[in-house]
């Protein structure tokens, strides 16, 4: 094989190598395109729950531990984040912790109870981390 040969199949390789490159690229613009858009899109939800929040705190439809909690939140005392993760300590946010735990138990008994394929999902979920902790 010539020298030519292979200054032409090094030259074809480059172009293969700059294609996949710019499609690479191209997926990634895309991606960066569609994670900024579902980010605005949360950020939008975000703002309008708080909103709802609000006006059923104004008009006293939240129970009490929530109420106390979503007026913190909006005095910017907390973050629902610090409240859910155990961060935020005040009584409030103790007390919702303790209410939202009851919820969910309530209703992951719930979907126990009446969806077969969420009760053997949920096992086998419960398998794995009794054998993780296990490890």
């Amino acid at each position: 094989m010539g020298t030519q040969d292979e200054l032409a199949e090094l030259r074809t390789a480059a172009a293969r190598l700059r294609e996949q490159a710019a499609a690479v690229t191209r997926e990634m613009h895309e991606v960066r395109d569609a994670l900024r858009s579902e980010r605005e899109r949360l950020h939008r939800e975000r703002l309008e729950e708080e909103r709802r929040s609000t006006e059923v705190r104004w008009r006293g439809e939240l129970p009490p531990e929530r109420a106390a909690v979503a007026l913190r939140v909006e005095r910017g005392e907390t973050t629902w984040r610090d409240v859910v993760s155990g961060r935020d300590e005040h009584s409030s946010a103790r007390a919702f912790r303790t209410v939202f735990a009851h919820e969910v138990e309530v209703a992951v008994q719930d979907l126990r109870d009446n969806d077969p394929e969420f009760r053997a999902e949920h096992d086998d979920a419960l398998l794995r981390a009794g054998a993780q902790e296990e490890s």
